[in-house]
């Protein structure tokens, strides 16, 4: 049964909204059909999301990109009727889980700010980090089976797991945090605190909430493509006894959301 929403006895009215934008960058070979990648970000300010196809349905003939991107559909209509609370992220995740009817298997991570608190579910090896002044104060952990195996959720012939498995959190926020929600194209090439100083060093240059979260794709393809990077992919590789080394090429999917003032209704 899916999680309730949320209920209030008077509408909900923000103290702090996110200022979102994204960037995407497909994997070279899969750039023809837009990656695999998808996300939302709702138009109230309140929810985003990130989720990552799994690659291995197209050995079937199935495009892995439709099922994450008809997840985030779902979820983001649902967003606009859900108001924010605790099971806000694992209502969304759910309602869109049982929305989709596309073929296929997906991570999904799904954020909704509500005050001074930032919910969460995250299933699988994509996720979030919360940022202040310059400094990571929050990531979430990967969700995996085993190495480069994550937990993913999908349709009723994929033998994936179940929202319900995903993992939730409620994390303080402030204004001015920036937050950063990605598939593991990010994270397989970006160590965290790179990340962190990196968007922090764009929105201190005047950056918006889109261009940052593009010039952080745009580092992350960098360092993919450098075959000398020892990136957290290869470390985690070599310290399970794997050869390898360099870069991990894949889709990058980031949000970048500044935690900002809502405007108050006047009285």
């Amino acid at each position: 049964m899916e999680a309730p929403c949320s209920c209030r006895q008077q509408p909900f009215v923000p103290k702090f909204l996110l200022e979102a934008g994204a960037g995407m960058i497909p994997h070279p070979a899969k750039a023809d059909r837009g990656g695999e990648d998808a996300y939302f970000i709702c138009d109230r300010g309140t929810c985003m999301g990130v989720a990552d196809g799994v690659g291995g349905w197209a050995e079937v003939g199935v495009d892995p990109g439709l099922y994450s991107r008809e997840l985030m559909s779902h979820a983001k209509k649902a967003a606009t009727t859900c108001e924010p609370g605790p099971n806000a992220p694992q209502h969304l995740m759910e309602v869109a889980y049982l929305s989709t009817l596309a073929r296929g298997s997906s991570t999904a991570c799904i954020l909704c700010l509500e005050n001074e608190r930032l919910h969460a579910s995250n299933l699988g090896d994509s996720g979030f980090m919360v940022i202040r002044d310059g400094e990571l104060v929050f990531m979430s952990p990967q969700q995996q089976h085993e190495f480069n195996f994550p937990y993913q959720i999908g349709s009723a012939d994929s033998m994936s797991d179940t929202p319900q498995v995903a993992r939730r959190f409620s994390v303080e926020v402030r204004q001015g945090d920036i937050v950063v929600a990605a598939t593991d194209g990010l994270f397989d090439n970006v160590y965290p605190d790179e990340a962190a100083s990196l968007v922090s060093a764009s929105k201190e240059r005047g950056e918006n909430a889109q261009a940052v979260a593009v010039t952080l794709a745009q580092f992350a393809r960098m360092r993919a493509a450098d075959p000398t990077h020892l990136s957290p992919f290869a470390y985690g590789a070599q310290q399970l006894g794997y050869r390898y080394f360099g870069g991990k090429m894949d889709d990058i999917t980031i949000v970048v959301a500044f935690v900002v003032a809502a405007a108050q209704p006047k009285l």
